[in-house]
């Protein structure tokens, strides 16, 4: 059968997709209204050496990564490969730069900074033939509550400690509300509550769990700088960087609001470091 849901839940959240990649029939997982919501996270293998928070050959439940949100004027989002992998950035380069001149543009370096996100597998009680969805969510949206209750976990609070655990790990329960930045609503998780399991995970759902690692997508230094440099066929390389606001629904920690979008011709000193990249 030939389904229009993936194309939807992609077009709905395009601007993730320009730093994962959905594994050909996974749907996205969104919280879509204020309420209860259960849902179970289901672990996988690690298959990389460059997880920041788990070995290659361990179970884990997540995978943190860092992007650079506003590149250009579509406003995209890219893996900063530096934070993420440890690997040379030119976005990083170029905001070190800035930080360092004495009338480097600040506004520029801030709206280039990177910003923590997750990619989760999740099954939601809700909709059980979705199967395992894969959650994009910003740190801020999830992650940081859930990291709270477990720090602020009491010793025999074994649900909270291993929540992702097949056998002995817990439902959570999400408590969402709506909230709103720069005229956008969204909804986040404001609370997060450890429901034991009464039986383990189903195999099934484990053995569907997506590869995490894989599913950062991340580009070498010279595609990065051409995104990050706007070069075109007629070797334009004037810099654009979007101060506006994001296509997604998600945003980190609220700043203040930027205008909505700026162009910043290279000076002498940026076209010089746009050569050093070439």
């Amino acid at each position: 059968r030939v389904s229009a849901e993936r194309r939807v839940a992609e077009h709905k959240t395009g601007l993730e997709l320009t730093s994962i990649t959905v594994p050909e029939g996974v749907q996205l997982f969104q919280l879509k209204a204020a309420g209860k919501k259960y849902i179970e996270i289901i672990p996988y293998t690690v298959t990389q050496t460059d997880n920041p928070f788990a070995d290659k050959g361990e179970q884990h439940f997540e995978r943190t990564f860092w992007v650079h949100k506003n590149v250009g004027p579509e406003n995209k989002a890219y893996v900063c490969p530096k934070k993420s992998l440890k690997k040379a950035c030119p976005i990083c380069e170029f905001i070190a730069k800035e930080k360092a001149k004495s009338d480097g543009n600040e506004d520029m370096a801030s709206a280039l900074k990177t910003s923590e996100r997750q990619l989760w597998n999740v099954f939601d009680h809700a909709e059980p033939d979705k199967g395992v969805q894969l959650w994009d969510v910003a740190f801020w949206h999830f992650g940081k509550a859930l990291d709270a209750e477990v720090r602020d976990a009491d010793e025999d609070e074994i649900s909270k400690k291993f929540y992702a655990d097949p056998e002995d790990g817990s439902t959570l329960k999400l408590g969402v509300v709506q909230d709103s930045y720069n005229g956008k609503t969204f909804y986040k998780t404001e609370t997060i509550g450890f429901k034991e399991r009464k039986e383990s995970l189903d195999p099934e759902l484990l053995e569907k769990a997506n590869d995490l690692d894989k599913c950062i997508r991340i580009l070498d230094y010279d595609d990065l700088r051409k995104e990050f440099l706007q070069e075109g066929d007629d070797d334009d390389s004037d810099l654009v960087v979007s101060n506006g606001e994001l296509e997604d629904e998600e945003e980190d920690e609220p700043v203040a609001k930027k205008s909505s979008s700026r162009k910043y011709d290279l000076d002498d000193d940026l076209c010089r470091h746009a050569l050093r990249l070439l």
